[in-house]
């Protein structure tokens, strides 16, 4: 019976040290099983319920931990180049006219050829806009 004894003790140590020396749950599930079940070893319990106390928790543990962290897990995707001025104000400092193929704005401190949303409207120079959109290294800008 020790040998399952340790078994289990072995198990929980390994679990802290993989959580330890990686950055996502990867093991953490295997943990209260371990604990468990080796409180119920050194209780002398017979070895088939270590062994489905031990797989019971661990199931019990993976779909709770699933439930409660995959709120606070959502991945946030972060707009980062030209894809982070979609949504900002921007200045013209050259009227958009799109028909002219002219415009330009300046957002974040930079200036970039800018076009209106509208094909027709012409947006007069010192109007804040609003980035729209990006069609290759021209701002789509809005009134």
């Amino acid at each position: 019976m020790i040998f399952y004894q340790i078994l289990w003790g072995v198990l929980a140590i390994l679990t802290v040290v993989v959580e330890a020396l990686t950055a996502q749950l990867v093991a953490v599930w295997f943990l209260p099983g371990a604990i468990i079940s080796l409180i119920l070893a050194l209780c002398g319990a017979p070895v088939w319920a270590q062994f489905t106390v031990f797989a019971i928790a661990t199931v019990a543990t993976a779909i709770l931990f699933t439930k409660v962290f995959k709120k606070h897990i959502k991945p946030k995707i972060t707009m980062s180049g030209a894809d982070a001025l979609i949504g900002e104000q921007a200045v013209v400092t050259l009227p958009i006219n799109n028909l002219a193929a002219q415009g330009q704005v300046k957002v974040r401190g930079q200036v970039w050829s800018a076009r209106s949303e509208d094909p027709e409207l012409t947006i007069d120079e010192n109007a804040i806009v609003t980035v729209v959109g990006i069609e290759g290294v021209k701002l789509i800008c809005k009134l």
